[in-house]
């Protein structure tokens, strides 16, 4: 604890005459690996419903936030953790060691809505109009990722969900194979079906938070689909593509966001193309190396097939349209920075902070020091705004570019 804090004080204080806003920059990221000791009012708050590992949304303030920021620019997922340096008061300061941050946070209920079957949810537009629809076609994910945060399911028996809802609402863990406790919120068993995009669609138009005052998506300036990891006998661009026109038909006329990997050829790039005027495409790379060892599907697709998928992404979308996903925290610095600088002038990175789930996760850090880890998203994040010249927020509430700032 004691080496933790001195360094985060050191690096701390070199930012004071240079720019004070960065060590908001510094408390942010350290946040994402070190947790906060939470307070006793915060036993009361609900854990995010992923991992092993207790966690919690929550708005971001600090003295650099403009307060007209929406809810989801400014929010932050965390975790407890009883040795981290951070700690937080009853009213939501954050505080490391004796030293009153300029961060404070409060409880965020996300802005989710989840019935039977769907899973989507709304953003604002930072003028606090929840007008970006982002919608999941199915919660189940064929993919398995090792840093995923579904990957909890590897610390718990095969439980049925009658097993699971006999539990006892008194008793909120249950006990792993591996005997560790497991919050019993953070068990979910996924559905196998997909749902077809017909009854989504008719979903969301029965959704008075979805659809305006007639009835339709005409207000809605962005939907964001995340495709996830669609089974073999599914085609990805075919389901996009129908929930596009879906979409279209009920006078939706705003932009779409697509974030997968497996929309890959130019053909169904096209037919992405057609369904919309304006595309934004993201790519989901994730990891440089490791990459079958972590994703037995997505890393399949070695870096060279990547780059030619990204080139023809950038030739039918634009080159201001193609983005790829990428998780920093994993693999060797110098090979971050190389894979950067290769995909430079074909697609643009959206970088996020790789943050645990699970009490396996932690094994997964290229570095075994919390320290060196946060060092290396520093070294990270000034490398790519010497890049690019500017910030590249992510989008997330791990975003190594928290609210876009530099």
């Amino acid at each position: 604890m004691k080496e933790h804090l001195e360094y985060l004080q050191q690096i701390r204080s070199q930012f004071i005459d240079e720019d004070a806003s960065n060590q908001d920059i510094i408390d942010r990221l350290a946040l994402f690996i070190y947790g906060i000791q939470p307070n006793p009012w915060w036993q009361e708050l609900p854990p995010r419903k992923d991992g092993v590992i207790k966690g919690v949304d929550c708005l971001l303030t600090s003295s650099e936030t403009p307060v007209f920021f929406d809810d989801d620019a400014r929010r932050i997922a965390i975790f407890y953790s009883t040795n981290s340096p951070f700690r937080v008061d009853a009213q939501g300061h954050v505080w490391l060691s004796e030293h009153k941050s300029d961060l404070s946070l409060s409880p965020f209920p996300y802005k989710r809505y989840l019935g039977p079957k769907y899973s989507y949810y709304l953003r604002s537009n930072r003028t606090n109009r929840y007008t970006r629809l982002v919608i999941n076609p199915h919660r189940n994910c064929y993919a398995r990722c090792k840093w995923c945060a579904r990957t909890y399911q590897n610390h718990i028996p095969s439980h049925s969900r009658k097993q699971l809802d006999s539990i006892d609402s008194e008793f909120t863990s249950v006990i792993s194979g591996s005997g560790i406790t497991v919050d019993k919120h953070a068990i979910r068993i996924l559905p196998q079906e997909v749902i077809s995009p017909k009854e989504f669609v008719a979903y969301l138009l029965r959704d008075p938070h979805i659809t305006s005052k007639t009835g339709d998506f005409s207000h809605l300036t962005e939907v964001a689909v995340l495709s996830g990891d669609f089974p073999k006998n599914q085609s990805a661009i075919s389901y996009v593509v129908e929930i596009c026109g879906l979409l279209k038909s009920a006078n939706f006329a705003g932009s779409i966001y697509y974030a997968g990997h497996q929309i890959e050829n130019e053909n169904d790039m096209q037919l992405l193309r057609q369904v919309n005027s304006h595309i934004d495409f993201v790519y989901t790379i994730e990891h440089f190396t490791r990459r079958q060892e972590l994703m037995p599907v997505k890393g399949k697709r070695t870096l060279d097939e990547i780059d030619e998928i990204l080139k023809s992404a950038n030739r039918i979308f634009g080159a201001q349209n193609v983005f790829y996903y990428y998780v920093a925290g994993i693999d060797p610095t110098q090979v971050v920075k190389e894979n950067i600088i290769r995909f430079k002038d074909i697609a643009i990175p959206q970088v996020f902070v790789f943050t645990p789930y699970n009490l396996e996760h932690n094994e997964l850090y290229h570095h075994s020091k919390l320290h060196n880890r946060l060092q290396q998203l520093l070294d990270i994040r000034a490398f790519i705004l010497e890049l690019y010249d500017k910030p590249i927020p992510g989008g997330s509430n791990r975003s190594l570019f928290p609210l876009g700032t530099g």
